[in-house]
């Protein structure tokens, strides 16, 4: 099986590389693809205590910068918490940091995570390690890119509408969401806590089972927590049997030709090695109305979690001693929030207002709970649903157009908070092009079992 981690550990346990090596090794590409921005708060410290009994001991990784870390900035990608250092650990880091993994970076990220595009951090856009000029999408913009150029072997990120899987299917890696609450956002900076999954990028399927065999466990400090049992476990990774695939042909027929064309010669390779493809339609009135609810939704969460960034009692602040509270606040703000930030707090102070809550926000949940029955009805069709990610590869730095709401169905997942992974597929014009898996909830280990299934077949072709 293909895995980073695996033979990283091997090496270090023959002694071929010493802990101290793989930190040097990240700190040469990281200066390598300096030109990507993928790095807010560089580290590279070694932990040289290496445990052979454990795969994660002295792995090299990375976390999205909204992941608290104690005694080390957390900026979640805003120039105002750009001074912020929080006083404890966020459970994820908490766990990889008993597992005795080396923290080499925090990663870029959209600023709270409200973007889409990897062009909204405060230290500026995150560019694709595979073509300059191109965007890697977002907001887990540095974490896909320092995956895919190796500086950290895994990075803990998270995904609220597709912020994993996104730029994981643009720059050609894996991006697993997990289970809703699967895995603990206690210290994760939030952006909307009820669409909020804290995830996994990796290279390879074999490498995401072993990290979320670590990370995924309830938490009893983070209210939504799961309390599935994790038997998301290396020992139980396989490849599996006759698959039940339900592709979504009205969507298929929404893809360019190019991306067609390698979609359908997907289907039909797996027909010819007797797994069953399930044809179905996801119902155009939930597709078209999916952008809306989680704007809607989203945005308003967003401005509620955020409402307590006044630069008073953390954060950047930009007042006087001649300034009153109001004064300090809205100098604070203005300075130190980007503008797509200020424009979705905008709109969420809007949607809360008290005329506005029933007529606009209700409705907003009324689709919600109509998109989260169409998944699921979808899903006891056959055993995933299997689609191309994105309408497009990575677009070019100042092409922000949307050719379609074909991407929308990505928040499906995040609606329902049923597990999603995306893998490698192909190349379009010489630029990654990713398939998503999506399963049932607590069928992560099912799921899995399904992209290393898929994955294994394509054979590395995408690379």
């Amino acid at each position: 099986m293909k895995s980073i981690i695996l033979d990283l550990h091997e090496q270090l346990k023959s002694g071929k590389v010493s802990p101290q090596q793989l930190v040097d090794n990240a700190k040469a590409l990281a200066d390598k693809y300096a030109f990507t921005n993928s790095i807010i708060t560089p580290i590279f410290k070694a932990n040289d205590k290496f445990d052979p009994n454990n795969l994660l001991s002295c792995i090299p990784y990375s976390l999205k910068d909204n992941v608290s870390t104690e005694g080390i900035i957390t900026t979640g990608g805003s120039k105002f918490l750009s001074n912020y250092i929080p006083p404890y650990n966020a459970s994820v880091y908490g766990l990889l940091k008993n597992a005795g993994a080396s923290l080499v970076c925090k990663d870029a990220m959209d600023e709270f995570g409200l973007g889409g595009t990897g062009t909204h951090c405060f230290t500026g856009p995150v560019y694709n390690p595979l073509d300059k000029t191109r965007r890697t999408g977002g907001s887990s913009s540095g974490s896909v890119v320092n995956v895919q150029t190796g500086i950290s072997a895994f990075a803990i990120a998270t995904d609220t509408g597709d912020s994993i899987r996104r730029p994981a299917s643009l720059v050609g890696v894996v991006g697993y969401k997990p289970t809703y609450g699967a895995i603990s956002r206690y210290g994760v900076l939030p952006y909307a806590p009820s669409f909020d999954h804290v995830g996994i990028v990796t290279k390879y399927v074999t490498d995401a089972v072993i990290v979320a065999e670590k990370v995924i466990k309830h938490d009893p400090k983070d209210y939504t927590s799961s309390t599935m049992l994790n038997n998301v476990k290396l020992d139980n990774l396989k490849e599996e049997g006759v698959i039940r695939f339900v592709i979504l042909t009205n969507l298929v027929e929404m893809l360019d030709q190019d991306k067609q064309v390698a979609f359908n010669a997907l289907v039909e390779k797996l027909r010819q090695k007797g797994h069953i493809i399930v044809e179905a339609e996801l119902d155009k009135k939930v597709l078209d109305e999916l952008a809306f609810a989680y704007k809607v939704l989203t945005f308003s969460e967003g401005y509620s979690c955020y409402s307590n960034l006044q630069g008073i009692t953390f954060g950047k602040n930009d007042g006087t001693d001649n300034d009153d509270y109001d004064q300090t606040l809205i100098k604070s703000r203005t300075n130190n929030i980007g503008d797509e930030v200020k424009r979705r707090f905008v709109i969420g102070t809007f949607l809360t207002s008290k005329k506005n809550m029933a007529s606009i926000t209700l409705a907003a949940r009324s689709i919600r709970h109509m998109a989260q029955d169409e998944q699921l009805r979808l899903l006891k069709m056959g055993d995933c649903i299997l689609m191309p990610t994105l309408m497009s590869v990575a677009q070019v730095m100042n092409d922000f157009s949307k050719q379609s709401n074909y991407d929308d169905w990505l928040m499906l997942d995040n609606f329902s908070g049923t597990p999603s992974i995306t893998i490698p597929f192909t190349k379009i014009n010489n630029l990654p092009y990713g398939l998503t898996i999506s399963c049932d909830i607590n069928q992560d280990m099912k799921m899995l079992n399904i992209a290393y299934t898929l994955e294994k077949m394509l054979g590395g072709s995408h690379e």
